[in-house]
């Protein structure tokens, strides 16, 4: 009897044993695994200001590290007492920049503070670089695939320049789905510059009408376009006729010729000169400079074919997209 009562009390002793040990490993436990989710939050917000913090430095040249990390640790609530320790940049040039980002964060304890740990030090480094991105010669159609995801920073994220003549252009931003089909949305009201609305088989699109425009992923022109990421960009020419700038064009033209005729004083037969530009017999109106013919055009010095030459025409390959603030994250050898 005596044996059998002292059996069960080595079994509860025991038992209370592996019960404080069980507590004790899960109390270790969950404060580990707050630990490490602080750390994954401390790590991603390190990240954020790093690729921030070198795209603002690129136009700048001013550490903004410490306003833009105070911005996006407040995103997550557990790392509100984090601070930066270091923010080294480097200048690597052809605009080239950057950056190391160091980070702390004094981990809370809920467990561990019973046996006098009061907190966790826990730190976090990040490096990212501006990733300058020009392609030229695009064709109309073309889609363009940028060297990283683009998203919506500081100002405006990329440009688009026409070479001489180029006018009027819709731009579509697209994104790639997994089985390899792409979906392409129109961001032309975007730009910073004249857009006109232009409807094309029923549906509306946005002209530009510039050589060259900036646009700016955060812009709200509809509920509609609320595009903020992209990974392609598509562009297609229009008709310079649907541009106001193509009466400019016929203008600035008109005027070479006339400057060039008054210039060949003596050379040209004064009558034509005066009658420049020449009218149709049937309709009177002055004939379109692109629909002169030999017999109306003096032999010397003046020919369609040096008439042709000042006309802006549309080039094959028209396009030139510049990444203004494309950044990607780097690894430490790399920095």
């Amino acid at each position: 009897m005596r044996w059998g009562t002292k059996k069960r009390a080595d079994i509860s002793i025991m038992v209370a044993v592996f019960c404080v040990a069980f507590l004790a490993f899960c109390a270790f436990g969950i404060d580990m695994a707050y630990i490490t989710l602080n750390r994954i939050k401390l790590q991603r917000a390190t990240e954020t200001t790093a690729l921030a913090s070198v795209a603002r430095y690129r136009e700048t040249l001013n550490d903004e590290s410490e306003e833009l990390f105070n911005l996006y640790k407040t995103k997550f609530d557990t790392i509100r007492d984090a601070q930066i320790v270091s923010a080294q940049y480097k200048d690597e040039g052809n605009n080239i920049y950057k950056v190391k980002i160091s980070t702390k964060l004094m981990s809370p304890v809920y467990f561990l503070r019973f046996v006098g740990v009061g907190g966790v030090r826990i730190e976090a480094n990040s490096y990212a670089q501006t990733s300058p991105q020009i392609e030229t010669d695009k064709q109309s159609g073309e889609i363009i695939e940028l060297d990283t995801l683009m998203t919506d920073k500081s100002g405006s994220e990329f440009k688009i320049k026409t070479k001489t003549g180029s006018y009027g252009y819709f731009v579509f931003a697209g994104i790639k789905k997994d089985d390899g089909s792409y979906i392409f949305s129109d961001i032309g009201c975007k730009a910073d510059t004249t857009i006109i609305s232009k409807n094309v088989n029923g549906k509306n699109y946005n002209l530009i009408c510039a050589q060259e425009a900036n646009f700016d992923l955060s812009k709200q022109c509809s509920p509609q376009v609320n595009t903020n990421t992209l990974n392609y960009i598509r562009i297609f020419s229009a008709n310079a006729s649907d541009c106001s700038t193509a009466s400019n064009i016929l203008n600035n033209v008109e005027e070479k010729i006339k400057e060039e005729i008054n210039n060949k004083q003596g050379l040209i037969d004064e009558q034509w000169k005066n009658d420049f530009p020449k009218n149709d017999e049937t309709t009177g109106q002055p004939i379109p400079y692109d629909e002169l013919t030999m017999p109306q055009i003096p032999d010397f010095p003046i020919t369609l074919n040096w008439i042709q030459s000042l006309i802006p025409m549309q080039d094959e390959k028209p396009y030139e997209l510049t990444v203004l603030n494309n950044v990607k994250l780097i690894t430490k050898n790399d920095f």
